[in-house]
């Protein structure tokens, strides 16, 4: 199963990703989605980072404002690139 783009010529679907980038986080690397949306009715920029380690799933969510999501996406890998796991 892999994450499906869409075709920008056309609105998004209800869940569906605006696109997807790779991202390393403890030495794992995964593909953080990216999403537009609506959280109580303010737009809203998501980026989920899914990741499984020792069998345990871990998802990482960055929420921002939408207009700033090249920003956003610099801010959540430098914070990422500090993250380890002590267990």
């Amino acid at each position: 199963m892999g994450i499906r783009l869409r075709d920008r010529r056309r609105p998004l679907s209800e869940g569906e990703s605006d696109g997807s980038f790779t991202v390393e986080v403890a030495g794992i690397s995964t593909h953080a989605v990216e999403y537009h949306g609506k959280i109580n009715g303010e737009a809203v920029f998501v980026i989920d980072v899914p990741i499984i380690r020792k069998g345990v799933g871990y998802d990482f969510y960055w929420y921002g404002l939408p207009g700033y999501e090249k920003e956003d996406i610099a801010r959540l890998k430098a914070v990422l690139a500090t993250f380890t796991f002590t267990r």
